[in-house]
């Protein structure tokens, strides 16, 4: 059996903030290397702070924020 790695808040909000690029890059690699593998898991609550923080602090697009989060429901403990 493979192990599961848990996705907090902050990665997933890392793969959105451009104003540090080095830290986008490290979470958008950490991100799709569990997510392809099959091997993310994230909970609700992870899913709606990272809602709250990218709307809120980056401005990201809502309706861009629910395409993610409704992309990782699959991985929800």
């Amino acid at each position: 059996m493979s192990a599961r790695s848990f996705l907090d808040t902050d990665v997933l909000v890392d793969t959105d903030d451009a104003s540090e690029l080095r830290k986008q890059r490290q979470a958008l690699e950490l991100y799709r290397m569990c997510y392809t593998r099959g091997r993310a898991v994230v909970s609700t609550q992870v899913l709606q702070e990272y809602f709250v923080a990218t709307t809120r602090k980056l401005g990201v697009d809502p309706a861009i924020a629910r395409r993610l989060g409704r992309q990782l429901l699959g991985a929800v403990c």
